[in-house]
């Protein structure tokens, strides 16, 4: 069973790595810009753990947010967590989500994957952002790779889980430039092999105020 898990997760991570490198397959994409000034964001570039450039969004889930798992039919619940990140998106809407925290909400015992040597900070996680057309009333769509290992991992891979999911967004309110993302209700199904995928349920709201130093990131249909 593990080494069948094993060949799942790869499976999943090289399908995400193709989706990433053409992300035309699922929507147009997307111009992302500074709401306060109306510049283009900048890029983003990324050294290790290290993500800089970019506008940010800064998110938190609105109660819980449950991660599911399918593998070979078989469905179970990974974790049920509180989830709050920083997202740094760039020119064309892809960028990382980083300073991401997973807090207990049920049965969550997970946290993002950390680096198996050195300071052992947490991996970033890479974002795509596109127009979509698969969710109604939804402006856009973020693709999110991720990684969350359970609280007692100690060698890499074991107790990861990989996934790729999309997750709708739309404007929530237009005075405010906040942002909703996910489905409160309807499952988010992942991007996966016949063997293996994930899904996820929940939402979440930006905040209203950038923090200091945030240029919040306004999203703009080309």
């Amino acid at each position: 069973m593990r080494f069948a898990r094993k060949l799942a997760l790869l499976a999943t991570m090289a399908l995400a790595a193709l989706a990433l490198a053409a992300p035309s397959a699922f929507g147009q994409a997307l111009q992302t810009t500074n709401e306060a000034t109306g510049a283009d964001c900048p890029s983003v570039s990324a050294v290790g753990h290290a993500i800089s450039g970019g506008c940010v969004i800064h998110a938190s889930s609105e109660g819980e947010i449950t991660l599911r798992q399918h593998i070979f039919g078989i469905e179970s619940t990974v974790s049920v967590c509180e989830n709050e990140f920083t997202g740094r998106l760039g020119p064309n809407g892809a960028g990382f989500i980083n300073q991401q925290t997973l807090g207990d909400h049920g049965d969550c015992a997970r946290e993002p994957c950390d680096e198996e040597t050195g300071t052992k900070e947490k991996r970033p996680w890479p974002a795509t952002g596109r127009e979509q057309f698969l969710h109604p009333g939804k402006e856009g769509v973020l693709r999110a790779v991720f990684c969350v290992e359970t609280l007692t991992n100690t060698s890499h891979p074991s107790g990861e889980t990989n996934c790729t999911v999309d997750v709708p967004f739309t404007l929530f309110n237009a005075s405010t430039h906040r942002y909703e993302f996910g489905e409160p209700v309807n499952e988010m199904p992942g991007i996966g092999t016949a063997g293996f995928r994930c899904e996820l349920i929940g939402h979440w709201l930006t905040e209203a105020t950038p923090g200091p130093g945030e240029d919040t990131a306004e999203v703009i249909h080309l």
